[in-house]
This record gives C-alpha cells, structure tokens and sequence, in this order.
C-alpha cells in the first residue's frame, strides 16, 4: 500500500484522504470482463470434443470440479470425457481451469475467453480434470499472445491478483513467467504495475482499469519480469492540510502551482485513480481534533481534488482578507504506484480569525472561522 506520512507543523490542519474497499462487479466494461458467448449460461463453461463448437458438448458451472473425465456421471451413467476436449465457451460470471492429468495435476491453464479452433486449445485432447470458478473481480486477466475479438487466439491465460515479486512466482500461474506476457485486461478499481526485471526493478508501466492494453503498443511485450495487481484505493493515497499563507497581507496574490513525477498511466487516466482513491471517505486531523473523523467525499470534490492533482495549468489566484483575519490555503499531495507523487498548491484559501486555525476540509465548515464541521459519520 502506498502511504504519505505527513508531520503536521504548528498552524496547520492535516486532512488524509483514506480509502475504504473499493467493490468491483466481476463483470466488466472490457475484453475478459464483459465477455458474452452466446448460447452459454453465465455461470458455466462449455466445452466442445472438435473444433469450432461442434462435436458433443458438456457444460460445467460454478462451483464443479471434476477430478477424472473419465469418469463423468451423464444421467446415472459413468462416461468418459478424458483427453477429448478441443474448443469451448465462457460464460460472462465463470471461468475453468483445467489440467492434463488427473486430479488437478500435470500442464494447466485458465480457460477465460472462448476457444474457436482446436489449434488455439492450449490442452487440445489432453483435458482430463478441470474446477469452474466464478470469474475474479480483484484481478487482471494476463495473456502470453495477443487476443481478438474476444476470442483467445492460441497462448496461454491466467487471472492474477496481488503481487508476483520474480519471474518464478509468476511462472507458477500457469506458466505465464518471465518475459512472456503480452496483454492485460484490467477491470474497473483495479491497478497493474508490470516491471521489466525482478524485485519490481527496471522499466515499468502503471496500468489503471478499466482498460485493454496490449504490451506492444507501451514497450512492454514480452519484457514483464515482476508484477503488482491491487485495488486502486490500496495503491493510491491523497492528503491535504491547510498551510498559514499571509498573517497580516490584507491582499495576497500568488500562483496555483503543481509538482509531480512519475505520473504516466496506460488505460484509465490518472484522474479517475484518484478520484477513485477518494471514495472512502475523508479523514480529518488537526488542532484540537482529538478523534478522527471521517467525511463523506462528493462525486463533485473527488473531480476537483483529483483534477488539482493532474493538470498543470498555471493559475493566478487573488485573496483579500479583512482586517483581523489570517490566510490559509489548502494544499493537496497524493503517492502511487510507480514511484508517482504530486504536490498541488491550490487556489482553494480561506480567511479566519488571527488566533484561530481551520479545523474543517474545504466545503465542511458550519462556521466562517472554520471552526465547526459538517458531513462526518461515513
């Protein structure tokens, strides 16, 4: 998970903005995650003895596990499917894994996307136990070629989730290891950080879903070594605090500034991560605050933060206080995956009382000394 640690100074109200789990339906807007296949229940799997989806047909659902083809029960009768197997159907809320030997052992793959031809069925004849499971919502679907029109064009496939730090933990999902993916599909809320080179080392490429990429086209094919795969809100952090800007200007006039790194994505932009980051709710610390207090984020503030965060558009900003009151402006940092990190000085200022310091994030205050706060209790 990525953290920013912030150390508040004197006449500064610290504001983290913390993410809660952030849900994602298993099906998606893309490639493996709003895959249709007619004819196919959406929780099973269909599998065809020739190529094409002709021959018999058995279908599995959610949930089967069949340990011996060869031993299938088809109405009181014992029949036998082993090694037979040469094209198949995925329905939208399911997947199968099958393998070469019996009891889930030997050479194995995900079967994700349907299978045309028996020269594209990566057991083509050699299936002789497979499990059908619900399709991931936390993960990416990984391939070792290229797909097209939602059709898995030879090679091999997997869902993979959390982080695979070596080529040899990445070669145990289905042999999909080192130097040999091709392209990902990422669902909604979902982050991918692929590096070239083990212990997450060398060139990198941050992918954000929903998105469908295929490696060529980012300089990654082919060249994957380590990878991390986690929901955005566990990946991406944001905070803000106000910072005391001019005690006794009664005008002060200064530039909305932003600094970042590391801020390339692929897929999604980096302002839906962001703004999805901050769906969680709004935890505010400050002087005073004894407890923390969580707030409700707006669709509306998520945007507006988010976008303070991304677009490096210079603005002048211009801010009179009357006599008597001090001005404090809201500043905003956000850290990611990739090494990414922004800094965003923003027009966003209110005047309070001399003496008095905010104790509210910006649109929460009852008061205009920011001193009373609306919208906790997420």
């Amino acid at each position: 998970m990525a953290h920013i640690n912030f150390k508040a100074p004197v006449g500064l109200l610290l504001v983290a903005i913390l993410c809660s789990a952030y849900s994602v339906h298993a099906r998606k807007t893309l490639g493996a995650y709003d895959h249709q296949s007619d004819g196919t229940a959406d929780n099973s799997v269909r599998f065809f003895t020739n190529s094409k989806y002709t021959g018999s047909v058995w279908p599995f659902y959610v949930g089967w596990s069949q340990s011996q083809l060869k031993k299938l029960n088809l109405r009181g009768e014992t029949v036998s499917k082993n090694d037979m197997y040469s094209s198949a159907k995925v329905g939208a809320d399911a997947y199968a894994t099958i393998y070469e030997h019996d009891d889930y052992k030997g050479d194995h793959t995900d079967i994700i996307l349907d299978i045309f031809e028996s020269t594209w069925f990566p057991l083509n004849d050699r299936t002789s136990s497979l499990k059908v499971k619900e399709r991931p919502a936390n993960a990416i679907a990984a391939f070792d070629k290229e797909t097209g029109d939602g059709i898995l064009q030879n090679g091999r496939a997997a869902y993979m989730s959390g982080r695979y730090p070596s080529s040899s933990s990445m070669s145990s999902r289905h042999r999909l290891g080192n130097d040999r993916l091709s392209e990902v599909h990422v669902p909604s809320g979902i982050v991918a950080v692929l590096y070239e080179h083990s212990s997450y080392t060398g060139d990198k490429a941050v992918i954000v879903g929903p998105s469908m990429v295929k490696l060529k086209d980012i300089g990654m094919d082919n060249r994957v070594s380590s990878l991390i795969v986690d929901s955005i809100v566990n990946e991406y952090s944001v905070a803000g605090y106000w910072s005391l800007a001019a005690l006794e200007e009664q005008t002060w006039t200064w530039q909305e500034q932003l600094t970042i790194r590391n801020s390339q994505v692929y897929g999604s932009t980096l302002t839906q991560a962001l703004s999805i980051a901050m769906t969680g709710g709004l935890e505010v610390w400050g002087v005073g605050v004894e407890t923390e207090v969580k707030y409700e984020v707006s669709s509306s503030m998520s945007q507006q933060f988010a976008s303070s965060l991304t677009s490096e558009t210079t603005t002048t900003c211009t801010r009179t206080c009357p006599e008597g009151q001090s001005l404090y402006q809201w500043v905003l940092q956000a850290s990611g995956p990739g090494g990414y990190f922004a800094n965003s000085e923003t027009c966003i200022a209110v005047c309070i009382a001399q003496g008095l310091e905010p104790q509210c994030p910006p649109n929460y205050a009852t008061d205009d000394d920011y001193q009373t706060c609306q919208g906790s209790g997420v």
